[in-house]
């Protein structure tokens, strides 16, 4: 909808979806020990990103009165239904 290349969109919601399913799949609990030393994985991936985009949805064009298209369109048959935590539109919207 917006050319987002997808390495950027997975950055962009990684942090999100890492915290949503931190209680549920236990081996991300490991993971969140691996960042901690650069204060989590949200300020990991905006170091790892900082010269080369703004990881921010205002960057690539995408303002807030999109979010409700882009969440009706992202709960495909292939998309969201494998994620460990059971999503619905409003929990989406609330992260």
């Amino acid at each position: 909808m917006f050319k987002i290349d997808h390495g950027f969109a997975v950055a962009l919601t990684l942090p999100e979806i890492f915290y949503l399913n931190l209680e549920v799949v236990k081996e991300i609990r490991e993971l969140e020990i691996i960042f901690e030393p650069y204060n989590g994985i949200r300020s990991w991936i905006k170091d790892v990103f900082n010269d080369i985009v703004d990881l921010r949805l205002s960057s690539f064009g995408v303002s807030e009165s999109d979010f409700d298209n882009i969440i009706n369109n992202a709960f495909t048959n292939v998309r969201m239904y494998n994620n460990p935590v059971d999503l619905s539109n409003d929990m989406i919207k609330k992260y």
